[in-house]
């Protein structure tokens, strides 16, 4: 059975740390496991690492002069999760105890309750749940356990508490100066139990006679690989080296997996008004939020402002936070592209496949958004990637084969739908003539990366209409929801990421085809771009490195770099890196690096920290064919250290 007992509320609750007013139950001749989850006020685990020992009772009173119904001691309790907040303890209520003062009851009121105790053997843990206590039909069938001293068992599970303490052994050369480790000339040793524990007479240190050999050859130790290993996995060292000149090679366990967080609660508010309004909410009770909006139609933005009650006290209010809005150029209207009607295609000469063709040139950015045919009850769209619709689209210099399944129901016309694309006139799709999104070219990604993604930061509406790659009879259109094409597009953040399938034919270079959104005056802005593939950022100790431009293949493997997909994550906390070390960011290009000075701000990194040349703010390196710009710095103190990473 598993309970949960909000140490801060002292009440039962349930898994989502809501108060529950109902009562376990415990039968005579029951031997149940119970398994406490114990909870701080938020509903979080309580780390109860402190706790060495446990005992566990249950009675129906709190008198000190009866016997308890029954009693579970340390080596029934389960304490290799306390952590974690859990205690599983082992009840046994097969007891004459428990048997005489149940007998004949029925939903008899009783009392649970847990002590613990840290390594000093004193209480540092003690709750109490409310229990139904009941006898049964058929008490025959067993024997209850022989009676023990009581008081002998309490005190049983302290002496484990007192036992699990720290043993501390201390030395002196004269028995008055004390000191906790081994100092040449030392003649006296003595031990105690914790800190507080009651230390032994002096003994003397056995001391063999002096040695006559020479000196040996100073060892030397140098660190060689550094491997991360599953969790479930054991850490290891071994020496790749020999007794003179160890190479430690250590394989490193992950930390244990960590839990789900709760869900998040969506924001709110619940006034608004005028910024000057707020003051009328200034009585409100702690985390009411009034929200007020300011306009500023010179710089086209709009301001949110949102304020929170820190406490009941009047007038006591957080900060702000202050979100920004702003809003682009208006654009000019755009005509759309016209439909293209079409009759039935016969047998074309590729394997009797029946499919058609047509040029294109003055919508270059253009594709095909869905295809039509003509049916007795109105326009029929046909699937694509399917026997009874389209099998596939190709496009290649400009022109657009379109190839029909078998089971295409009989017709003799039809139409196609364009989306995006639009031209005033003929011409490439990066000339100043072009009206719309033109597609964003994109490489394969690593064969490691998840996704790649467009930033439509300057396009708010855009959407992806068809991604397709370069093959040898020309653009491929990849099929949705598919292992050989794109398994998923997701908008977030003014960013689509594209997921392909693990099954896409081998390719090399492709473009994203986007809708919606059009500009006044595209030639001004260069339209959206797409990052792919992973960066690294951490640091680097190297004997042999004089500048974060010689970072090589196997360095990418050390366990102070994290490696991530690329992109745009801003401020990075690297933690307290040391002395000596390099600084290293990795970035694909399209991302820059800045480090923090320390009260909040970016700078450049230092290029002539301590060794000439040792930083780098954007150096090219190719690494397993892959192109990095490389920023960082040589560290000549340790410290804290955070780095920006931005567009």
């Amino acid at each position: 059975m598993h309970l949960y007992y909000n140490l801060a509320l002292q009440c039962r609750t349930d898994s989502f740390n809501c108060r529950l007013n109902t009562f376990p139950h415990l039968r005579y001749k029951e031997q149940p496991l119970w398994v406490l989850h114990l909870l701080q006020e938020d509903g979080s685990p309580a780390d109860l690492t402190g706790i060495v020992s446990c005992r566990a009772a249950v009675d129906v009173d709190l008198l000190s002069s009866t016997k308890v119904m029954c009693r579970s001691l340390n080596q029934d309790i389960d304490l290799s999760a306390v952590g974690d907040g859990v205690i599983a303890v082992r009840l046994n209520a097969n007891t004459a105890d428990f048997l005489a003062k149940a007998d004949g009851k029925e939903n008899l009121n009783g009392k649970f309750e847990l002590w613990g105790y840290d390594s000093d053997g004193a209480v540092s843990l003690y709750l109490r749940v409310g229990v139904l206590l009941s006898a049964v039909v058929d008490p025959e069938g067993g024997t209850p356990p022989t009676a023990v001293d009581e008081d002998a068992l309490i005190r049983e599970s302290e002496l484990e508490a007192r036992l699990a303490r720290q043993l501390i052994i201390e030395y002196s050369s004269d028995g008055a100066e004390v000191h906790s480790m081994l100092q040449s000339g030392d003649k006296f040793y003595r031990v105690r139990h914790g800190q507080n524990g009651v230390p032994s007479e002096w003994q003397s240190i056995p001391y063999g006679p002096a040695g006559t050999g020479s000196a040996g050859k100073a060892a030397t130790i140098r660190i060689g690989s550094v491997v991360d290993v599953e969790y479930e996995d054991a850490s290891e060292v071994a020496n790749g080296g020999d007794e003179n000149a160890a190479v430690l090679n250590f394989r490193l366990r992950c930390g244990k997996p960590g839990k789900d967080g709760k869900d998040g609660v969506s924001f709110h508010y619940d006034a608004s008004g005028e910024l000057s309004e707020r003051g009328a909410y200034d009585g409100e009770v702690k985390g009411f939020v009034f929200a007020a909006i300011v306009n500023d139609a010179e710089k086209r933005t709009a301001s949110w402002y949102f304020y929170k009650k820190r406490s009941n006290d009047f007038g006591d209010w957080y900060e702000p936070l202050v979100k920004v809005e702003y809003s682009g150029k208006d654009g000019a209207n755009a005509a759309l592209i016209p439909p293209m009607n079409f009759t039935a295609p016969t047998s074309g000469v590729l394997d009797g496949e029946r499919y058609l063709y047509f040029a294109l040139a003055d919508y270059p950015a253009a594709w095909i958004s869905g295809v039509v045919i003509d049916t007795d009850k109105g326009e029929q769209q046909l699937p694509f990637f399917h026997d009874q619709g389209i099998r596939n689209i190709y496009k290649k210099d400009g022109v657009f084969y379109i190839y029909f399944g078998s089971n295409v129901p009989p017709f003799e016309s039809g139409r196609i739908y364009f989306a995006q694309g639009l031209t005033t006139s003929g011409g490439s799709s990066t000339g100043s003539a072009v009206t719309s999104l033109a597609p964003v070219e994109f490489d394969a990604p690593a064969a490691d990366a998840a996704y790649f993604y467009v930033d439509c930061t300057r396009f708010p509406h855009a959407t992806v209409v068809n991604v397709a790659i370069d093959t040898e009879d020309g653009e491929l259109l990849l099929p949705y929801y598919s292992e050989y094409g794109v398994r998923k597009v997701i908008k977030k953040n003014s960013r689509l990421y594209v997921y392909l399938g693990d099954s896409v034919e081998p390719f090399s270079t492709g473009r994203v085809y986007l809708t919606q959104m059009f500009l006044a005056d595209p030639a001004d802005d260069p339209g959206p771009t797409v990052i792919s593939g992973n960066m690294y950022y951490g640091y680097i100790a190297s004997d042999t490195m004089t500048s974060v431009v010689q970072i090589d293949v196997e360095s990418l493997g050390v366990s102070t770099l994290t490696s991530v997909p690329a992109g745009a994550v801003g401020k990075v906390d690297l933690g307290n890196v040391p002395a000596g070390t390099f600084t290293v960011v990795l970035l694909p290009a399209g991302l820059t690096a800045y480090k923090d000075d320390g009260f909040g701000g970016k700078v450049a990194f230092e290029v002539d920290n301590g060794i000439a040349g040792s930083g780098a703010n954007g150096t090219t390196v190719t690494l397993d064919g892959v192109k990095y710009n490389v920023f960082g710095e040589f560290n000549l103190v340790a410290g804290e250290t955070c780095v920006y990473i931005e567009e």
